[in-house]
């Protein structure tokens, strides 16, 4: 454990669950009908940003296990051009 600021800090790292990750992207929406001041709006931008973040890596994480796990061939080279293309890698490697 560990305090900061007069908050106690377990984990640096969590696992959510996808469905409460969406709940958190309509809630960020929603809040976006109404005026906020400029603090709320700021924190709403980044957590915005930081799920969008999360579901980009989940959808590699996703992409490449795709790809190891499929038989060789072209099914296999076709999960590797997606998970290629998600990391933002180039097909030469770099």
């Amino acid at each position: 454990m560990n305090k900061q600021k007069g908050v106690t800090i377990i984990a640096k790292n969590m696992q959510l669950p996808i469905p409460f990750v969406v709940d958190l992207f309509r809630l960020i929406h929603a809040l976006r009908a109404y005026e906020l001041d400029n603090e709320t709006r700021v924190i709403a931008t980044q957590l915005e940003k930081l799920l969008r973040a999360k579901m980009e890596a989940r959808e590699r994480r996703n992409a490449f296990a795709a790809y190891k796990a499929s038989p060789p061939g072209e099914r296999k080279e076709a999960a590797r051009q997606k998970y290629l293309e998600l990391a933002g890698t180039r097909d030469d490697g770099r």
